[in-house]
Formats: C-alpha cells, sequence, structure tokens
C-alpha cells in the first residue's frame, strides 16, 4: 500500500455565489462521484458567515473552509489510496468553478 498523500489547495478570489454550501456539497459530491467513490458529508456552518464541509470515504477525506468575506477556500485532501488526487482536485475545481489553486503536496509516513 502506498504512503497517504496530503494536497492543500487555496482558491483565492472567489465568487460569494461559488462559495455556498448547496454549491460545494453539490461540487465535492460530483468529484467523488466522478472517482467512482461514496463519501458521507457533514458540514458546519460558522457565525457570523464561513463554512467547513468534510468529506469522509474509505479511499479519501476532503475538508472544505471557506471565509467568503476573504473570497477564499482552503481544500485539504488526505488521499488513503491509490488514487488520483490531481483528477479528483480537477474534478472539484470544475464542477465548483473556481479559480485556479495554489496547491501544497506532501506525502505522509510509510514507505
Amino acid at each position: 500500500m502506498s504512503a497517504p498523500l496530503h494536497l492543500s489547495l487555496c482558491y483565492a478570489a472567489c465568487d460569494a455565489d461559488t462559495l455556498t454550501e448547496a454549491h460545494l456539497r453539490s461540487a465535492a459530491r460530483a468529484a467523488f462521484e466522478a472517482m467512482g467513490w461514496r463519501a458521507a458529508l457533514s458540514a458546519h456552518r460558522w457565525e457570523p458567515q464561513g463554512l467547513s464541509l468534510m468529506l469522509v470515504a474509505d479511499e479519501a477525506t476532503l475538508i472544505l473552509h471557506t471565509w467568503p468575506e476573504l473570497g477564499c477556500v482552503l481544500a485539504d485532501l488526505m488521499l488513503l489510496t491509490g488514487g488520483d488526487a490531481e483528477a479528483l482536485m480537477r474534478a472539484f475545481g470544475e464542477h465548483a468553478a473556481l479559480p485556479g489553486a495554489a496547491v501544497h503536496r506532501s506525502v505522509r509516513g510509510g514507505t
């Protein structure tokens, strides 16, 4: 089994309509379905604004945090099996209609 891969992506200059819970839920689910994965989803709304959304599947975990006042989404992906992390995040970005992201990639543990 390969070591888990962690990607952190920061999407900046996002339009407010792309930062809604309904929009991000739909985009994240569509990206996981495009990979053939089923995920449980949980969300928490922050006051006065913002959202944390988590999708958990056997293959990966995706956590999204939004800062609407900054037009920003931070996405953390932990790929637990040998899937294509870049394809998943590309699908998410396309479904969510988010601008290009700054990406940090690291391998966690294992060999």
